[in-house]
């Protein structure tokens, strides 16, 4: 994994939130990118250099999920929701609450399963130790991989359309159909303050505006 890695992985996300496209079962090849399968979705084929299946400590006591597994593709990769019996009761109200039902009636398979909690690395490794095979394969994958960000500066677009001007006009014309669309073609107060909004932006320039709203 590289920053040209963490890219291709960010625009195949983006892709499947904007147009609603669904994520590939088999994923495409990608540079820079190591993809873990969970075993019950591990691809029906010879797994490229850069796949692994990806093993849980509740995996290791399933034999016919273990048994399935090639070994030398097999990581460890443990799925972690929740910290301790508060964190659990915490995250099936949350999920009741999601599927819109109580909580007597909450099926387990809309739930993490008890495996799924927040370990220490000593643990992780002490459920391996039997397995030194996946720990160190484990270990030379993740030092393999490096990705580096600059805090310190600015990433976003400095204009939209290529010029302040259009930017604004822009902003103009689509905040006069935002307009129409929440208050309705007549509405003199909304109209006034939509007014007052833009001639603040245009006088303090989107940069200065959008860092100032932030911080009220």
């Amino acid at each position: 994994m590289s920053n040209r890695g963490f890219e291709l992985i960010n625009r195949l996300l983006s892709s499947h939130l904007t147009d609603g496209s669904p994520l590939p079962e088999d994923l495409p090849q990608m540079d820079d990118v190591y993809i873990v399968y969970p075993p019950a979705r591990s691809p029906q084929r010879s797994l490229a250099s850069n796949e692994f299946i990806g093993l849980s400590p509740g995996d290791l006591r399933r034999p016919s999920i273990w048994s399935s597994v090639i070994r030398s593709r097999a990581i460890i990769f443990h799925r972690a929701v929740y910290h301790g019996n508060q964190g659990y009761n915490t995250h099936r109200l949350l999920r009741a609450i999601d599927q819109n039902t109580l909580l007597s009636k909450l099926l387990p398979q809309v739930c993490a399963s008890r495996d799924e909690a927040f370990i220490s690395q000593q643990e992780l490794i002490a459920a391996f130790a039997t397995y030194p095979d996946l720990i160190s394969r484990t270990f030379q994958l993740l030092e393999s991989c490096c990705i580096e960000f600059d805090f310190g500066k600015s990433k976003n677009k400095k204009t939209f359309t290529g010029d302040q001007g259009q930017d604004f006009r822009l902003l103009e014309q689509l905040s006069a159909d935002g307009l129409v669309y929440r208050y309705g073609k007549k509405n003199s107060e909304a109209e006034r303050r939509l007014k007052h909004e833009l001639q603040v932006i245009h006088k303090l320039g989107f940069t200065s505006y959008f860092l100032i709203t932030e911080d009220l």
